[in-house]
């Protein structure tokens, strides 16, 4: 039997301990090897990890030469490519990982696409075109977002793609749900979980707390760094709370249970969160919590499809004041039904199947 060689973009992120945690549990023969983020809380696994090296903040050159120098090491631990499938996070690694160790056998996660961001169109051309090819080399790869298909390949779906959304850790499933918040008609509670990072949120609550005072916005998880000053200057409302950080999953229920609505808003200028598909949408539609996203996002027409949310640009006033007037007690209890008359199980994480292949792949 072979072994399942792990190689993880950043050991300390949720969706990469909980995949490799659920490749471990099904009895798959796994070695771990990851990276720091300098500054970064070393988190308690629940797995042994080779951790390779640190990665500095804004420095590519430096992520670069680690990334290589790994790369090679690992070469050199497991030079019988026949005896491993490697599971390889994010495209970076990805194309080292290619490169150093070009007919090794591997599964490619890509939950972001990342090459987007660059300013080059000529250099982001190129690198699609490498991530094309490494996803159709592959004997898997795995996409958390149905939008990133799509964004690739259209509609022509390549058949070792697996989509596997970021859903909910199954331990949601004995929390105790609280009684939902009654709607009120002249008293709207709104509020938005998790990191705030983009300038959408901000734009949304400005605009929110400062045309509709008899409403409130709450705010649970910290902004990053480089946003603190911005959500501090929220603070001039007087209904606008912030609450820090909060414990995942144990914390949700209370939390979805006391809003009428969730924010979902990205900027949309970025490719990237353009295609997302974030866990938000599932812990809205587990918790009969309707959410709000930006138009002209795959999130956006996804909710309008399902029936569970609404569609906002934040980038207008217009918009916004248009969006609030809509929360009628009527429109969000309809959401909420049709959150409702979805089964729990879609919004769990659920990928027997895909780990069961992997198993029997390593033992062929």
């Amino acid at each position: 039997m072979r072994k399942l060689i792990i190689i993880q973009n950043c050991h300390t992120q949720s969706r990469v301990i909980k995949r490799t945690r659920e490749l471990i549990d099904a009895g798959i023969d796994v070695e771990v090897y990851g990276f720091r983020w300098e500054g970064s809380i070393e988190p308690s696994l629940p797995y042994p990890i080779k951790v390779l090296g640190t990665f500095k903040e804004h420095s590519f050159v430096d992520r670069f030469r680690v990334l290589l120098k790994s790369m090679r090491i690992i070469k050199r631990e497991h030079p019988r490519k026949e005896n491993a499938l490697f599971y390889v996070f994010s495209l970076d690694l990805m194309m080292l990982f290619h490169f150093i160790y070009p007919s090794a056998e591997y599964i490619y996660e890509e939950s972001d696409l990342t090459h987007t961001y660059l300013g080059s169109k000529i250099l982001r051309t190129l690198l699609e075109k490498l991530d094309k090819r490494l996803i159709r080399k592959s004997y898997k790869t795995v996409f958390t977002s149905e939008g990133f298909i799509r964004y690739h390949f259209g509609e022509n779906t390549p058949i070792n793609s697996v989509l596997i959304p970021n859903k909910l850790d199954k331990k949601v499933l004995e929390l105790t749900l609280p009684q939902q918040r009654k709607t009120e008609a002249n008293h709207l509670v709104l509020g938005f979980v998790g990191v705030p990072r983009f300038k959408a949120v901000r734009d949304f609550i400005n605009v929110f707390c400062a045309r509709f005072p008899q409403h409130e916005f709450h705010v649970f998880g910290g902004p990053i760094k480089q946003d603190i000053e911005a959500f501090e200057a929220l603070q001039q409302y007087p209904n606008y709370h912030y609450h820090g950080a909060f414990k995942s999953p144990g914390d949700l229920p209370e939390i979805y249970g006391s809003l009428d609505a969730v924010l979902s808003t990205y900027d949309t200028e970025y490719i990237n969160v353009r295609f997302a598909e974030p866990n938000k949408l599932y812990e809205a539609i587990y918790f009969e919590t309707p959410i709000i996203a930006s138009k002209g996002t795959f999130l956006a027409d996804k909710i309008m499809e399902m029936g569970v949310g609404f569609e906002v640009d934040t980038t207008k006033e217009s918009d916004v004041i248009s969006l609030v007037n809509q929360l009628t007690v009527d429109a969000i209890e309809a959401k909420r039904r049709n959150c409702a008359n979805i089964p729990n199980n879609n919004a769990v994480n659920d990928n027997t199947e895909f780990v069961k292949e992997v198993a029997n792949y390593l033992q062929a």
